[in-house]
C-alpha cells in the first residue's frame, strides 16, 4: 500500500484561545494526525481528524503545530 503524501496549502488562524488548521485533502489519506510541541523537540499527538481541518480549543499560549 502506498504512503499518502504530506498535506499542502496550510492555513492557520488563531484567536480567542483557539487555533484553526485547514489544508488540502490528500489522496489515500484516512486521517490527518495533528501533533503539538512546546519545545519543537518533543511532540504529542492531539488529534487525528478524518477531514482536512481541525480546531484546537485547548490553547493556552502560542505552540507549534505539525500535521503528518
Amino acid at each position: 500500500m502506498a504512503i499518502p503524501a504530506t498535506p499542502t496549502n496550510f492555513l492557520v488562524q488563531q484567536g480567542n484561545l483557539q487555533v484553526s488548521l485547514t489544508f488540502n485533502n490528500v489522496a489515500l489519506a484516512t486521517s490527518y494526525p495533528i501533533w503539538r510541541s512546546l519545545d519543537n523537540v518533543t511532540f504529542t499527538q492531539i488529534a487525528a481528524p478524518m477531514v482536512n481541518s481541525y480546531i484546537d480549543t485547548n490553547v493556552t499560549r502560542l505552540e507549534e503545530r505539525r500535521v503528518g
